[in-house]
């Protein structure tokens, strides 16, 4: 004898059958994704541990030859030229000495609320005192634009970055602007110039480490910039022409809750050594020291 099953019934098993399904999906999606976060939150523990070792053990000797060096500093007061290169390793230690602090900052893993304005001005400034071309460098942001959750020295290091290649790219009498676009949940730092611009073929590996076209650096600076973005869980676009100049697009999130500490998402940097352009004192503290 047959079993009749009523059509109904039959609809409604498979219907059940089909939200289960999709459920599942759903609770599969999520595991997924939180095995995604604990294997980055072990891979930041790890790559933590090893700045902060890296940070002691650089610390020390570099504190020894800043104190050396401005002993000297002194004694070679008002003697021409001396002077001047002592004071250029002089700030090129105070340099590494930010660059150590910066290590810090990833080891300890705890991220502050960074004014974005303060970034630029002190990115822009301590740039162009490196740069001894006539330009027209122009800031287009505003005084009061939004926090972004994160490790101050490093977002300095990054702006500093594309800011000079920005610099280098433009021949005298050019123009570079900076500005700050306010885009959703999302601020937007963009540097263009009208400077020599990228070939396309070389455009392609501009993230790539250790690619430049010029004959001193490492081509280390997008790299660095790439990866310091990223880290703040943003992202970097470069628009370029031949001969026509180059925009650079750096996206990051606002922070909504300047007191939370959070965790980066996306691999932290292999190398944050850029081709001359490493973080450096603010501008004021340089002011103060010199």
């Amino acid at each position: 004898m047959a079993l009749f099953i009523p059509v109904g019934i039959v609809y409604l098993a498979f219907k059940r059958l089909a939200t289960a399904s999709l459920l599942l999906e759903d609770a599969l999606g999520e595991v997924k994704a939180i095995q995604g976060r604990l294997h980055n939150t072990a891979k930041v523990a790890s790559i933590g541990t090893f700045a902060m070792d890296l940070a002691h053990q650089l610390r020390n000797p570099l504190f020894s030859v800043t104190g050396r060096l401005e002993l000297l500093q002194a004694k070679v007061l008002h003697q021409k030229g001396l002077e001047e290169h002592v004071e250029a390793a002089l700030t090129a230690a105070w340099r590494m000495q930010e660059l150590i602090t910066g290590f810090v900052e990833i080891g300890s893993q705890r991220t502050v609320p960074v004014r974005l304005e303060q970034i630029l001005d002190d990115a822009v400034e301590m740039t162009q005192l490196s740069n001894d071309k006539d330009l027209n460098v122009q800031r287009r942001y505003r005084a009061d634009l939004p926090c972004i959750q994160g490790y101050p020295l490093l977002l300095r290091e990054a702006v500093s970055n594309v800011f000079s290649n920005a610099l280098e790219a433009t021949p005298p009498g050019g123009t570079v602007t900076i500005d700050a676009l306010g885009i959703g949940p999302n601020i937007t730092v963009v540097v263009t110039d009208n400077g020599i611009g990228i070939p396309l073929e070389q455009q392609v590996k501009l993230f790539q480490p250790f690619s430049t076209s010029k004959p001193k650096g490492m081509g280390l600076g997008l790299f660095s910039a790439k990866h310091i973005v990223e880290l703040h869980n943003g992202t970097i676009e470069v628009t370029s022409q031949a001969g026509k100049g180059t925009r650079i697009e750096m996206t990051l999130p606002v922070t909504e809750q300047p007191e939370r500490n959070n965790s980066p998402s996306l691999e932290y940097l292999e190398s944050i050594v850029d081709d001359g352009v490493l973080p450096q004192p603010s501008f004021a503290e340089a002011s103060r020291n010199n």
